[in-house]
């Protein structure tokens, strides 16, 4: 479909413009999800396997978790 007017014209460009990155984003997404969950469930092996270690590891996990939501909180400010 061909836009009729400039109006229309300008959010098609737009929308051209933006869809990529959209993509891009949430295939990034996903990768990043893909990879803490394997983070967690590492965390959770050694927990599991070295009881002396466990309060050292919560606390690397709790760390981890902070800095994640941080990241996230400046990605979706940009």
């Amino acid at each position: 479909m061909i836009p009729d007017s400039l109006s229309e014209v300008q959010h098609r460009a737009r929308d051209i413009m933006f869809s990529d990155k959209t993509l891009h984003n949430i295939k990034m997404s996903k990768a990043i999800t893909y990879y803490l969950r394997l983070i967690n469930d590492l965390y959770k092996m050694l927990e599991d396997n070295f009881d002396y270690q466990k309060g050292k590891i919560k606390r690397i996990l709790k760390r981890s978790v902070q800095d994640t939501k941080k990241s996230q909180k400046n990605i979706a400010q940009k």
